[in-house]
């Protein structure tokens, strides 16, 4: 069975394809596919209870923390970039810690990557107009 993580990390192309369809941001582009590349490999690797703190996951973490300091800095007058970071904070760094059955964490993790690739659409869109 495969993984839903492993599907819902390539969401992050769906921000990326509107970014390049509307021809605009190419540097943050480039930070979406990285982020929806490293994001395939890490969860393409088995999993462990314990968090991998090597080149693959050092690099998706700095990439997801380049891309909200984007958002926090030219969308913060947004209220769903505040709705959204309250989320992600929620979810990476209290439930899936604290979630027993693997289930539940992929679940959640990839609910954040869905809820995250999403919002960034909808804040592109919603600023292009």
């Amino acid at each position: 069975m495969i993984n839903s993580c492993i599907i819902s990390s390539l969401l992050y192309l769906i921000p990326l394809s509107y970014l390049l369809y509307t021809d605009r941001n190419y540097i943050l582009c480039s930070f979406f596919l990285l982020l929806s590349m490293f994001a395939f490999l890490n969860h393409c690797r088995t999993y462990t209870d314990k968090p991998r703190y090597d080149f693959i996951d050092i690099i998706d973490r700095i990439l997801i923390l380049i891309i909200t300091s984007y958002f926090i800095i030219y969308h913060s007058n947004s209220f769903f970039v505040w709705i959204v970071l309250f989320y992600m904070i929620i979810s990476y760094l209290y439930i899936i810690p604290k979630c027993y059955k693997r289930q539940i964490k992929v679940i959640i993790h990839s609910s954040f990557h869905f809820i995250t690739s999403i919002s960034a659409l909808l804040i592109f869109i919603y600023n292009s107009t």
